[in-house]
């Protein structure tokens, strides 16, 4: 067998082995159990994407714990407000898009430098409480950008 053919036999067993999983836990195992498994699951998820984008691109995002973050935040609050899990699930999948989309626009249409760059993707909340901290503006590094 060639390495491409070892690549997508792994890749199925592994496809087989994660639905088995999710099909036969929730019958075997107890609620609590099942549980700590999906959070340790969500975990992985942001832990694999992280990979992904610092280990394999360079790229040091700080945003994107924003990201997952807000996804969580909006499927939760959809889940008590509307009962069912598609539509939550497709908010939680359409919100942190469309803010990366507005933040996307802003930052690469506005020809901001790579530093600038970063620093725009850290999460507002956490840029202000540094700016106050330091008593900078964040706004000093977008100007200083465009020049």
């Amino acid at each position: 067998m060639n390495a491409r053919a070892l690549n997508l036999l792994g890749l199925a067993l592994v496809g087989i082995v994660g639905v088995g999983f999710l099909i036969l836990t929730p019958r075997l195992v107890e609620l609590d159990i099942v549980l700590e498994l999906t959070i340790y699951m969500i975990m992985a998820i942001l832990a694999l994407s992280l990979a992904l984008i610092w280990g394999y691109g360079g790229i040091l995002c700080f945003g994107q714990s924003a990201f997952f973050g807000l996804g969580a935040y909006t499927y939760a609050i959809a889940m008590f407000n509307i009962g069912e899990s598609t539509v939550p699930l497709l908010l939680a999948i359409a919100l942190p898009a469309a803010f990366a989309a507005l933040l996307g626009y802003f930052m690469f249409y506005g020809r901001i430098s790579d530093g600038s760059c970063s620093i725009a993707s850290i999460p507002p909340p956490a840029r202000n409480s540094i700016s106050a901290r330091r008593g900078l503006v964040v706004s000093t590094a977008f100007r200083e950008s465009r020049r």
